[in-house]
């Protein structure tokens, strides 16, 4: 899968969509991402799947969300599976970065309970400091 990220078709594609920024509607801005990342942005599940059985490197950093991790914690539908499989296939429950800082923070700013049990139980480290923080706003 990583092939696709280095091919002229892939860099076409994310001229004309973004993934990692749908808003700008500019045309002709390129910034890779691993394959992983891109199609956890745009909700491709099988392809997920795919660059996982790959050599899809899952604490690869880059994009709004700083990794594939954070970015599957970040999303509206919280993707709890794709969550999983990745703290299986070895991301760094820690690793930071991105627009909430990690993926626990992400989960917690969403709201998906069931992910943020997922990923203290995994090892998610200072979510106590976290929930002190939100039960005072």
């Amino acid at each position: 899968m990583e092939l696709i990220a280095s091919s002229p078709l892939y860099r076409i594609c994310c001229q004309l969509h973004d993934p990692d920024k749908p808003w700008m509607g500019r045309y002709g801005s390129y910034e890779a991402y691993n394959a992983l990342y891109s199609t956890l942005l745009c909700g491709l599940r099988s392809c997920v799947q795919k660059s996982l059985e790959g050599s899809a490197g899952v604490n690869a950093q880059g994009g709004r969300y700083g990794n594939a991790l954070q970015a599957a914690t970040a999303l509206i539908n919280g993707h709890h599976d794709v969550v999983e499989t990745l703290l299986q296939k070895g991301a760094d429950v820690n690793a930071q970065g991105g627009q909430y800082g990690n993926a626990l923070q992400a989960a917690s700013y969403r709201r998906h309970g069931d992910v943020i049990e997922l990923l203290i139980t995994c090892g998610a480290k200072n979510y106590k400091r976290l929930f002190k923080q939100y039960a005072t706003e």
